[in-house]
């Protein structure tokens, strides 16, 4: 499993180039072409942010989280108005199973993307919805077969999965750059509930946030620095002055 994970993120971003350069309505151009605008550093610390992996006993499978900011960072080739219709969703990519002597055991669709929901942060659940808008079902008709090619049935077992992009409120569920978090469910099928849940921020879409004290690079979402337990204050990010450095790890 882990292995297929780095070659998920190795092949990733030529994967979503390829797609921005061949939807209707983006700019023709080579791979070599597409390539040079790939920010390799930018989707190494966008992937590991919205991905999580299914672990326990016996399970396997990835839960990715695809915010409309990451198409719009991978390159330059997608205008905004295709953009545009993504978000009127919270889009993620699923994929479960069982472990088996000889490889995973995954869960089928129809078992499967019925017992996905989006928990908010009031605790308030949505289901999948059961269409979305043609654009949306563009990028996933081509990201599918790529996916299969690269991860094998893995790749075949990734499920395309659209959520509400906002709640009754008319607050976004899943907004990278919000104070908020949510958490992907899957629900019966893995045996007890399987909760992922993102604490936005998220660090690789926001400004660097350093320890007032030690001046260490901290995640976007860390109310406290855990070296010296003071308090941050992110809303003072853009403009802290200290060198460029990692994240920090919790």
């Amino acid at each position: 499993m882990e292995a297929h994970l780095v070659i998920f993120q190795g092949h990733l971003g030529f994967v979503c180039l390829y797609v921005a350069g061949a939807l209707p309505g983006c700019c023709r151009s080579s791979s070599s072409d597409l390539c040079r605008t790939w920010q390799p550093s930018y989707l190494d610390e966008l992937i590991p942010e919205t991905q999580q992996t299914i672990r326990g006993r016996q399970l396997a499978g990835i839960v990715w989280w695809i915010p409309v900011e990451f198409w719009a960072n991978v390159g330059e080739k997608i205008p905004d108005d295709l953009l545009k219709p993504l978000r009127d969703y919270t889009m993620v990519a699923v994929a479960a199973g069982h472990t088996a002597p000889f490889g995973i055991s995954f869960v089928r669709s129809e078992e499967l993307v019925p017992n996905l929901v989006l928990r908010d942060s009031d605790k308030t659940e949505y289901k999948a919805l059961a269409k979305a808008s043609p654009e949306a079902e563009t990028l996933v008709a081509m990201m599918k077969p790529m996916m299969k090619n690269l991860l094998g049935q893995m790749g075949e077992n990734l499920n395309f999965v659209f959520f509400p992009s906002r709640d009754s409120k008319g607050r976004a569920l899943a907004d990278p750059s919000s104070q908020r978090e949510f958490s992907i469910v899957i629900k019966n099928v893995l045996g007890a509930d399987q909760v992922f849940t993102w604490k936005l921020p998220l660090t690789s879409l926001s400004p660097p946030v350093y320890c007032p004290v030690g001046k260490e690079r901290l995640n976007a979402n860390w109310k406290y620095c855990s070296w010296h337990g003071v308090a941050v204050d992110s809303s003072k990010a853009a403009t802290q002055a200290s060198p460029v450095a990692p994240p920090a790890k919790p």
